[in-house]
């Protein structure tokens, strides 16, 4: 069996003249978003050829497949392989860079910008450090750092000016952001504690507040109906069932007020402006 396993290895030797005909392969499957293909093919060429210089390549390209096909573990595992036991070539500084966009996609803000910090003290002439400079800006943006980020924004336009009408669209929408009203979690509990949904009427979630008002009434209504029919059990029945959804309403609320308070719309704006290289 092992004897069979390392022929199929050492079948494309035979097919490709060198390593770099086997590692356009593995760009080819790549490119036509095949990327189990590539992550397959880039594997070969790192058993059959462990020494060639192409070989912090491969990885890049195999990182990238995994984050492609969901893998974003795998993804950062791989960069971070390549990056250290690569650091001095292209394809090193390309590892670390793509380990902050990987983060910063994943939903990891705070890592992102670590790592994109890290490449630009380490990379100051790097092939990548305008690309990563902008990425730190929106890092700091979506880790909600609004002062940190315009300030990496004007260095960013200080350096490269010819980028300053993007720029300055993403401070705008920085400052924009920074103007909107927020709602206090503390006063749409208290309104919801006071009558019972009036909370999301503030947070302006109409549909749970209508649903909550609605809902209160009608337990409220029916625990009255027993206390004025004298029926203890349907009396205490529906009032158990109503402190339960009391109570929710006013949890309820002050996680609307909350959830309206987070820059959703701006985060999604931002992540469609992030430098990817892929």
């Amino acid at each position: 069996m092992k004897k069979f396993l390392i022929f199929l290895l050492l079948i494309p030797s035979a097919i490709f003249s060198n390593g770099e005909d086997l590692l356009n392969m593995a760009k080819y499957f790549y490119l036509e978003n095949d990327y189990y293909s590539a992550i397959t093919e880039s594997m070969r060429f790192q058993c059959l050829y462990p020494e060639d210089k192409l070989y912090p390549e491969s990885m890049v390209i195999m990182g990238k497949s995994f984050f492609k096909t969901g893998r974003a573990e795998l993804a950062l595992n791989t960069f971070s392989q390549c990056y250290s036991n690569f650091y001095s070539t292209e394809s090193g500084q390309e590892a670390l860079f793509l380990s902050g966009v990987v983060r910063l996609l994943s939903g990891s803000f705070l890592y992102g910008d670590v790592t994109f910090r890290r490449y630009n003290f380490i990379y100051k002439d790097g092939i990548f450090y305008k690309e990563s400079l902008f990425n730190s800006g929106i890092a700091s943006a979506l880790a909600e750092n609004y002062d940190e980020a315009k300030r990496i924004f004007y260095e960013y336009k200080s350096l490269f000016p010819e980028g300053s009408q993007e720029v300055n669209a993403v401070i705008d929408k920085i400052q924009k952001e920074e103007k909107r009203q927020k709602k206090s979690p503390a006063i749409a509990g208290l309104l919801s504690a006071l009558i019972p949904g009036s909370g999301y009427l503030y947070t302006e979630n109409y549909r749970l507040a209508g649903l909550s008002i609605a809902t209160n009434a009608a337990l409220i209504g029916l625990a009255y109906d027993g206390y004025r029919k004298n029926n203890k059990f349907q009396l205490i029945f529906f009032s158990i069932i109503e402190f339960s959804f009391y109570n929710y309403s006013i949890a309820g609320a002050i996680k609307s007020a909350k959830e309206y308070n987070e820059p959703r719309d701006l985060n999604e704006e931002l992540l469609l402006m992030v430098k990817r290289r892929f």
